[in-house]
């Protein structure tokens, strides 16, 4: 565990830049995996609250195109759930 207690503005400053990094890095890791579950006419849902269920239009890298209606959302693969076949 790293004591940041004795740490100045500066090196602080520079840990949170490698942290914040680090951790896009990850998010997006954890997109483009999820993203590999999912082809296009797949049923998904997302959101909190407001629950929007649709199509997977597009399957890129780590975004997923859903079909909702008459809109096309560009969404993280991370935050789909499949609900079921085409």
């Amino acid at each position: 565990m790293i004591k940041i207690s004795h740490l100045s503005f500066e090196e602080l400053a520079a840990l949170n830049v490698a942290v914040v990094e680090r951790m896009k890095f990850l998010r997006g890791l954890k997109n483009a995996n999820a993203a590999a579950a999912f082809s296009v006419g797949d049923r998904v849902e997302f959101g909190k609250g407001v629950i929007r269920s649709g199509v997977v239009e597009k399957v890129n890298v780590k975004k997923i195109k859903v079909k909702v209606g008459p809109v096309v959302w560009v969404v993280p693969a991370g935050l789909l759930r499949s609900v079921g076949g085409a």
